[in-house]
């Protein structure tokens, strides 16, 4: 019989707060308007195409490998995604996976996580942020991920004590 052991994340949605060894932290997440699927090679590349003067219909870029390009329905408008180069021999299901997960992320956007170490309240009743550690371009709100890049920016907040 395995050991399974679950970990119980203080710090896995926006706004959420916890008290660790007497310090208070919040975690924010916000939409990270610097990072795209271009950034990484293992979502492939995307771009909006260009429209044909003559037929009205959008054309891959020039530079797309045709064989491995795809046109992608994102909120009512037509994008050209590369496929990354192993996208042909991955398993059917992962290969349905990423499309939904660059779909998405192409729509949505990938997000910044950061931890606020927190001392007091201001004159406002706001909570006073003392220190801050963050990671840009995370691609899930998965609970557990979150909560695990959470326990990690703590760790960094604690060692500036």
């Amino acid at each position: 019989m395995s050991d399974m052991r679950t970990i119980d994340y203080p710090l896995t949605s926006d706004g959420d707060t916890a008290e660790i060894d007497g310090h208070n932290y919040r975690l924010v997440i916000t939409h990270d308007d610097h990072v795209s699927i271009n950034d990484y090679d293992c979502y492939g590349r995307y771009d909006w195409g260009t429209t044909n003067r003559y037929s009205g219909k959008s054309v891959p870029p020039h530079d797309f490998d045709l064989d491995r390009t795809e046109r992608l329905t994102i909120l009512n408008d037509v994008v050209w995604w590369e496929r990354p180069e192993d996208f042909a021999s991955m398993p059917a299901e992962s290969q349905s996976d990423l499309r939904w997960s660059v779909s998405k992320l192409i729509s949505f956007g990938f997000h910044v996580v950061a931890v606020e170490r927190l001392d007091g309240f201001n004159h406002y009743g706001n909570p006073i942020v003392v220190d801050m550690d963050s990671l840009c371009g995370v691609d899930t709100l998965d609970a557990d991920y979150i909560g695990d890049i959470a326990i990690d920016l703590i760790h960094e907040l604690e060692a500036r004590l």
